[in-house]
């Protein structure tokens, strides 16, 4: 009895030992910004947000036309309380005096029990990120021969580049209406917890809303306007300035409306970059020593778009 006792607590036990002791072997490289934005020095700012911040914000764009270096830490299907922990570890390395934080995570929800499961998963996950990504067994190989010093740093910033066209024909999307759709509570919660972890790091949290006639409404605009008025907040809705930003549904979303792709993504940045110059204390790096990586991957950034100016 005592022997199968034994066994039934040691096989676990070794299992879990293990899982922690491979886990840094699966973290994936390019999932790892960490690394990459050491090797960049301190950023002026940062993008975080689901999907619609990937696409829609490129830091290069902005680098090329007024100076600042930023890096976009969006990915798709992020969660918020993901995007919190991980603005919490980049914290540690980065000084960023901006955060740009695209809404659109704000309202991704899939209801208190979901997400409470979601965040109880989020902190085993980081605790043994084998968990995470244990599905890597094919790139493991290819990674562990090249090692941690092969890693390149990413022309594109962390930003999302898709040249396809597929326009959306739907009309206008911008209709006003009183009604407000409020945050969702867990939303609600970790939204909260940003602007306190922004506030005690001196940072200057603007929330913004990437065009998108399928993810964004009205509704969603009054809720987003009235939590920024509540906290203090800037918020950019691009929605409500598609004449300014030039944006042509025709020819600057890769999926309908849904996303922007590179043409669009260039529109929003240059508005970006203007609203940063004229609303923030960020300055001009272009020309001083110790940037020289930024121009150097300009030009290769320039390079692949298919755009050979500076």
């Amino acid at each position: 009895m005592k022997a199968k006792l034994i066994k039934a607590f040691l096989f676990p036990a070794i299992a879990v030992a293990l899982m922690f002791a491979l886990s840094p072997l699966f973290q994936p490289r390019e999932a790892e910004t960490l690394t990459e934005l050491k090797g960049l020095g301190q950023v002026d700012y940062l993008v975080m947000g689901d999907s619609e911040g990937w696409a829609s914000v490129q830091p290069m764009e902005i680098w090329r036309s007024c100076g600042f270096t930023g890096y976009n830490l969006s990915r798709a299907g992020q969660r918020l309380q993901d995007f919190y922990f991980q603005l919490k570890d980049t914290l540690e390395t980065q000084q960023p005096k901006v955060l740009l934080l695209e809404t659109d995570i704000l309202y991704k929800s899939v209801g208190l029990i979901g997400e409470s499961e979601g965040f109880l998963t989020t902190l085993l996950c980081r605790s043994i990120p084998f968990l995470r990504y244990h599905e890597r067994w094919s790139k493991m190989l290819p990674d562990l021969s090249n090692g941690e010093k092969t890693t390149q740093r990413n022309i594109f910033r962390g930003a999302y580049y898709n040249t396809l066209v597929c326009p959306y024909t739907g009309g206008d999307y911008t209709q006003p209406t009183d009604e407000v759709r409020q945050l969702p509570l867990t939303q609600r919660y970790f939204a909260d917890k940003i602007v306190q972890l922004c506030r005690e790091n001196d940072i200057q949290l603007i929330l913004f809303s990437a065009p998108s006639p399928l993810c964004w409404s009205y509704q969603m605009h009054n809720g987003l306007a009235a939590y920024a008025q509540e906290q203090g907040l800037e918020y950019i809705d691009l929605n409500l300035k598609q004449q300014e930003l030039g944006i042509d549904w025709g020819q600057d979303t890769h999926d309908a409306g849904d996303h922007l792709n590179y043409s669009g993504s260039q529109k929003a940045s240059a508005y970006l970059a203007q609203y940063l110059t004229e609303h923030t204390s960020l300055q001009d790096h272009r020309g001083e020593a110790g940037y020289e990586a930024w121009d150097e991957d300009l030009t290769a950034y320039l390079s692949a778009t298919g755009q050979t100016s500076q």
